[in-house]
């Protein structure tokens, strides 16, 4: 019989560092105002009961991390903590330089009612093959964690690293549990073993939060029970996005594609859709923001097609709003992914009234209406994005207007502001239920 991966750590961990080995390896930063546990009658503002929430986000955390998983970890806190929750918030940071960016950055140092704890954690191979490091950083992970009692411990990413004993501690502990399903452990990690233990623990959890019928797709496939299963979508800052300034950039026009540089990501699709662009804008720039491991081959890419002059790998950009700048100094975003759950991308252009084109496939499909607040365009197929590219580009007027009813979608329906109170009532609903 195959042994469960919980115990096979369990195990492991009678192999971690003494303590005499023990290195300063994480931080406490923002600020942590103490109250009891859930109580029904400790109003909060005129919000409801105050909560203690505990919210596991270990792929990273904005603004060191851009992505969905690690800017919904960030605004989700944030949003609580002013609504007068405490919240704890568990992340990681792969170097040294990224715990320093995340003790000194001034979004951290903003938050209200949320303290958050920061480890440093390296996922690479190498990493994960020294076994005693791996055992002291989730025996590590387990004792920050037990330090402090939590009414509900929210998984923003599945507890299936650093974190993966938590579930059941919290669970001996009677802390209600949920898990949101961004989508990465399912359809683009090879974490085999990963994916084997969110779907033997799936009992653990109240709720599942899915963000659209992608994800819900994902959680059904993992044994998730329908009834348990809750769809609250990302959201984007619109105010950060305002305060953004417009960058002085050469091209015209100008593309923009931000991500990673990742097979999913379809980025050879833009380019080679760019070559055909350029054919009849010879002035056209691609900027292309964002890092990972297709990085040298995407760049020979383009110069095999002759438009690496005309291209510039801006690589990734600690700074979000740095980003954000570049959503408002571009004509167009394209995104060319051949699979996506929710993209932020997308939403945060959107915001900042820039034209999308993206690919057709179903995460796309479910924030962009064709030819009303974006473009689609075949998944895979850039003759076809070059022509959406090239009618855009040539119909100013239809492009600001689809941009102005795209702003108008994002600001109704996808502010930080209304996502957080779906997650509050979600959490919310689950204690009563518990109380009752």
């Amino acid at each position: 019989m195959e042994p469960s991966p919980s115990i096979l750590l369990t195990f492991l961990l009678k192999a971690s560092y003494k303590e005499g080995n023990r290195t300063q390896d994480s931080r406490f930063l923002g600020v942590l105002v103490k109250h009891k546990r859930y109580e029904p009658n400790s109003a909060s503002a005129n919000f409801g009961p105050r909560m203690k929430v505990c919210i596991v986000s270990m792929t990273g955390l904005y603004p060191v991390e851009i992505g969905g998983p690690a800017s919904v970890s960030y605004y989700l806190s944030r949003e609580l903590g002013s609504l007068g929750d405490e919240v704890v918030l568990l992340t990681r940071a792969r170097t040294e330089e990224q715990l320093n960016h995340l003790k000194n950055a001034e979004e951290i140092r903003k938050l209200k009612n949320v303290q958050v704890q920061a480890f440093r954690i390296d996922y690479s191979f190498t990493s994960l093959l020294n076994l005693p490091l791996m055992a002291y950083k989730i025996r590590e992970t387990m004792k920050r964690f037990e330090e402090q009692e939590h009414d509900i411990v929210h998984y923003n990413s599945p507890p299936v690293d650093a974190a993966i004993l938590l579930p059941i501690r919290a669970k001996k502990k009677h802390e209600k549990q949920t898990l949101a399903i961004h989508g990465g452990l399912f359809y683009e990690s090879k974490n085999l073993i990963g994916r084997n233990i969110i779907k033997r623990e799936k009992s653990l959890f109240e709720r599942v939060v899915v963000l659209n019928g992608f994800s819900m797709s994902i959680a059904l496939k993992a044994g998730i029970e329908k009834d348990r299963i809750v769809t609250i979508p990302n959201g984007v800052d619109l105010e950060a996005l305002e305060r953004a300034e417009a960058l002085d950039l050469a091209g015209d026009p100008k593309i923009l594609f931000t991500g990673r540089l990742t097979k999913v990501k379809g980025v050879e699709v833009l380019i080679e859709a760019f070559k055909q662009v350029v054919e009849e804008h010879r002035n056209a720039r691609l900027y292309i923001v964002g890092d990972g491991p297709l990085k040298h081959q995407l760049e020979n890419y383009a110069k095999s097609l002759g438009v690496d002059e005309k291209t510039s790998f801006l690589g990734f950009l600690p700074n979000t709003n740095e980003v954000y700048s570049y959503y408002k100094s571009a004509d167009l975003l394209v995104l060319p992914s051949l699979i996506e759950n929710f993209s932020i991308t997308l939403l945060e252009a959107m915001g900042s009234r820039l034209p999308v084109i993206a690919s057709d496939v179903e995460g796309n499909k479910e924030i962009v209406q064709d030819g009303e607040n974006g473009t689609l365009f075949e998944c895979g197929n850039p003759i076809d994005l070059a022509e959406k590219m090239l009618v855009l580009l040539s119909n100013p007027a239809f492009r600001k207007a689809m941009a102005d009813r795209a702003y108008e979608d994002v600001k109704e329906r996808f502010t930080w502001s209304r996502i957080a109170h779906s997650y509050r009532k979600m959490f919310k609903t689950i204690l009563d239920e518990n109380r009752n």
